[in-house]
């Protein structure tokens, strides 16, 4: 149901912002037909959170984090 949330468009039929429980389960039926399997949805996803991951290295909140971690460690220390 994740996934259905992140769908703009299959074959030019768009669905709105708010999804309703029916409209889900039309782009969950649409991908199933399409033969979009588990195991394509899996290698995606890992696809993603690689992507993910790579990109967090460089982003405020890790640095924000990296700070954090800086003061409790000087903390602990004194």
């Amino acid at each position: 149901c994740a996934l259905a949330c992140m769908v703009k468009s299959i074959d030019g039929t768009t669905w709105p912002d708010k999804l309703s429980g029916d409209n889900i389960q039309d782009i969950l039926d649409r991908l199933s037909s399409a033969g979009y399997s588990i195991g394509e949805l899996r290698s995606d996803l890992a696809e993603v959170k690689k992507k993910s991951s790579r990109n967090l290295s460089s982003t405020f909140l890790n640095s924000l984090a990296e700070r954090i971690r800086c003061l409790i460690t000087t903390r602990r220390r004194s």
